[in-house]
Formats: structure tokens, sequence, C-alpha cells
């Protein structure tokens, strides 16, 4: 995804849009063609149409115009299920990131939701993976012991506390813990 162009078809195609209804919803006229030129960049919209492009597709500005990837981009993709559309499932690196990351957003509901046998189902899975394409597991770094997870969870509370005296985080009226700007 190099050009402002191609930006477009994917997240037009991620939503589920024909070029025609995302003509539409920018109100251009002779919308097929119009967006078809600006995907096949044959025409480079301005600045305002941009802007209308970014809105309709729930992506920033600057992502359209640098394909530099930003919080509100990052949010919208996911917010219309169209991240794993959008970034290519076979781009090994970030299809990675993405299922850490969403593993690691999502970590209070799958904490909720799965049962210690579906974690170790999970684990399992990877142990196979790994060992069909290695020939062993020896190089997976084994889940952490009950003593070595406390002794985390306290050395992640004290450098809490660490950065609430020094004023560069605080805990909020609901108890949450946040960066300070």
């Amino acid at each position: 995804m190099n050009t402002i162009g191609q930006r477009i078809k994917k997240v037009r195609l991620a939503l589920n849009l024909s070029r025609r209804e995302l003509g539409e919803i920018l109100e251009l006229n002779n919308p097929d063609i119009r967006v078809g030129s600006y995907e096949n960049d044959k025409k480079f919209p301005r600045m305002a149409m941009v802007d209308k492009i970014a809105n309709a597709l729930g992506v920033s500005r600057d992502w359209l115009l640098t394909g530099k990837l930003d919080e509100e981009t990052y949010d919208g993709l996911h917010n219309n299920n169209a991240w794993f559309y959008v970034y290519d499932k076979f781009e090994k690196p970030v299809y990675l990131f993405q299922f850490m990351n969403a593993l690691e957003r999502n970590q209070n509901v799958i904490n909720d939701c799965l049962q210690k046998e579906d974690i170790i189902e999970l684990w399992n899975i990877i142990e196979t993976k790994v060992q069909q394409v290695q020939g062993n597991i020896d190089m997976l770094i084994p889940p952490v012991s009950v003593e070595e997870y406390n002794d985390w969870m306290q050395q992640q509370e004290e450098e809490k506390e660490a950065l609430i005296q020094n004023g560069d985080a605080y805990i909020d009226e609901n108890g949450s813990f946040h960066y300070t700007e």
C-alpha cells in the first residue's frame, strides 16, 4: 500500500463498499469513475476531498497521504472490523504484531472468558506448531511459575507506585492507572 489510491481501495474493499457507494457517500458526480481514478492514482484528490475520504473510511488524513499508521487510523480500522483486511494477513511481522496486540488489548475479556483448560489448549497448539516447524520445542520459553508471576506482579506494583510518587502517573477516581502527559 504505497500510494493513496492503494490505501483508499484497500479500506473501501475492507468496508465492503463499491466504488459507487463510496462515491455517493462523498457526494461525487460520476462516483464510479471518480473513485476509480483516485484508486488507480490517475487523479490525486484535493485536500478537502482527502479529508472527506478519510472521514468516510474512518481513517486519518495523514495515513491516507503517507501510509504512516497512527492511533486514529488504528482505532478506526479496528472499530470497523477492517484491520485484518487492510493489513495483509501474509505480512508475518505485521500479523504477529496484530495478534499479540489484540491479545493484549483484549486481556480483560479473554481473562473473563477463557478457562484454564482453554489456555492450556492454546499453549499446546503453539507447542505443536513449533514442534512441526523446528523439530523440537527447546527454544520456547515455558510459561512462568506461580512464584515468578507473583514476583512480576509485585515488581509491576512497585514500578507503578514509583511513577505515581514521581508525578509521572496517577490513579483516577475509578481506580484506573494513567500516565501523565
